[in-house]
C-alpha cells in the first residue's frame, strides 16, 4: 500500500513539513553530505530527496559534489595502501 502525500502529512504533521522546508532550503549541503556518508542506498536517498521537495537543481549539484568527493577520497585510500606494500586494487 503506497503512502500518498496527504496521508504522510495528515499521520506526521507539521514536524515533517518543517523538516521538509529545512532539507529543500539546504539542498545542495544535505544531498552532499547524505552522498558522502553511507547511511542509506542512492534510491532510498532519492526518494527522500523528492520527498522533501529538494529542487532538481540542488540534487544534481549535490550528487555531483558529494560522489566526485567521495570517489576522491577513496582513491586517496587506495593510493595510500598501494604505498604501504598492499596492493590496490580496480584501477
Amino acid at each position: 500500500m503506497a503512502l500518498g502525500r496527504h496521508r504522510v502529512r495528515r499521520l506526521f504533521g507539521s514536524r515533517l513539513s518543517k523538516l521538509g522546508n529545512r532539507l529543500s532550503r539546504h539542498g545542495v549541503v544535505v544531498v552532499t553530505v547524505v552522498r558522502l556518508l553511507p547511511l542509506a542506498p542512492y534510491s532510498i536517498v532519492n526518494l527522500a530527496a523528492g520527498a522533501a521537495q529538494i529542487r532538481l537543481r540542488d540534487f544534481l549539484i549535490g550528487t555531483v559534489l558529494g560522489i566526485t568527493a567521495g570517489r576522491r577520497r577513496l582513491g586517496g585510500v587506495r593510493r595510500t595502501a598501494g604505498a604501504h606494500g598492499a596492493p590496490a586494487r580496480g584501477g
